[in-house]
């Protein structure tokens, strides 16, 4: 199984805390762990502060202008309000965490921090995410590690997915048959195949259609567990016409922007048998991905918010070889770890902050599609 070389000095450990708000929109994570920047030594308390409608919708207003830049535009209006939104809720879920358990926040001398995603073109070398690590540092007095995904993508890698280097640290701690293969289903769904080295991707949808699709209908912000889609129909016909698109042909690595896939070819069905639709083409989409494997794998891992929509889950397990799985139901081999499906990103971004001050890499070939090994993010310290 593949594992990264030994750091020197090994016992230098860092107390972490790291942050993600991912594609679905839904909120911030945040989830502290312990680790040399090779062995996660252990991991810590954690919580979720979930975006307000309102935020949600100064959210899609800065993903919509966007869509129109090709360049970074912190002065601008829609981006500024945006970055105080993102800021405000990583102010909140980081008093929350500290009120979770004091003193082992009070620890903490590294914070890891994602943002929010507007844009992520790799095509043409620009990935954009509003919110502020300076200001997160000043306001916390503790050094933050952001601009994670800005290094990959200036050396022509796709800048995502970047969770896999920690996929490769957990796996160390999983009882379970190999090659393991983390499934993360957020807004996108993407792939981290542990094997000889690590092969990570974006296999397609995840929830953001489905989310996007009951919304539509005025039924809340998602389907809930995945019962609208089980009491749907499936449109196999669609599916099919779905996996035809020329995407799921490009050999990886490969990565997708939120709105790289659309509700078009759905808009005459029902509510339940969208829904029903598209977890199969997401499920079939992350299924499909098992043909760029060197090896069959032995299990699934699902994590993130879509491992609990059952109708995906099931899509899943009808298509492919090996057991699926959701994170909390694996044995791992320490007290002092514990798989959380909801908190592995922000875990993850914790991770790869102690990386990046350390040096080492955080996207690699197999990942990305960086030419070597590299690491990335940039270190803001606090002005006072």
């Amino acid at each position: 199984m593949w594992k990264f070389e030994a750091i020197s000095g090994g016992e230098d450990r860092i107390r972490a805390i790291g942050f993600m708000s991912g594609t679905s929109l839904d909120g911030v994570d945040a989830a502290g762990i312990v680790t040399d920047g090779d062995r996660v030594i252990e991991t810590g308390p954690s919580v979720f502060i979930p975006y307000s409608t309102d935020d949600q919708a100064v959210l899609s207003e800065a993903l919509k202008a966007a869509q129109l830049i090709e360049g970074r535009d912190d002065q601008a209006p829609v981006f500024q309000i945006a970055s105080q939104v993102v800021f405000d809720r990583h102010i909140e879920a980081f008093d929350a965490i500290r009120g979770q358990n004091t003193d082992w926040v009070n620890g903490c001398s590294l914070i890891g921090f994602h943002g929010q995603t507007v844009v992520h073109k790799p095509d043409i070398r620009f990935t954009y995410q509003v919110g502020s690590p300076r200001s997160l540092a000043d306001a916390l007095g503790i050094p933050v590690v952001g601009d994670l995904r800005l290094n990959d993508v200036k050396s022509g890698g796709e800048g995502a997915p970047l969770v896999p280097a920690y996929h490769g640290a957990v796996a160390h701690h999983l009882s379970v048959e190999a090659p393991v293969v983390f499934v993360n289903i957020g807004g996108v769904a993407n792939i981290t195949s542990v094997e000889t080295d690590l092969l990570a991707f974006d296999t397609g949808p995840g929830n953001a259609l489905i989310d996007d699709w009951v919304r539509r209908h005025d039924r809340g912000r998602m389907d809930e567990g995945g019962k609208l889609g089980l009491e749907g129909k499936v449109e196999e016909g669609l599916v099919r016409e779905f996996l035809a698109n020329s995407f799921f042909d490009e050999r990886p690595p490969k990565s997708l922007d939120r709105d790289s896939f659309t509700l078009e070819a759905i808009t005459e069905l029902s509510l339940e048998d969208g829904c029903a639709t598209l977890a199969a083409m997401t499920g079939a989409a992350i299924a499909k991905s098992e043909r760029w494997m060197r090896d069959k794998p032995g299990t699934w891992i699902l994590l993130g918010g879509g491992r609990k929509n059952q109708a995906i889950v099931s899509a899943l397990q009808s298509r492919v070889s090996g057991r699926v799985i959701v994170a909390e139901e694996i044995q791992t081999n320490t007290a002092k770890f514990r798989l959380d499906g909801d908190m592995l990103e922000a875990q993850a971004f914790a991770y790869l902050a102690v990386r990046s001050v350390k040096g080492l890499p955080i996207t690699f070939p197999g990942t990305t599609g960086v030419d070597a090994p590299l690491t990335g993010g940039a270190l803001f310290t606090p002005s006072r």
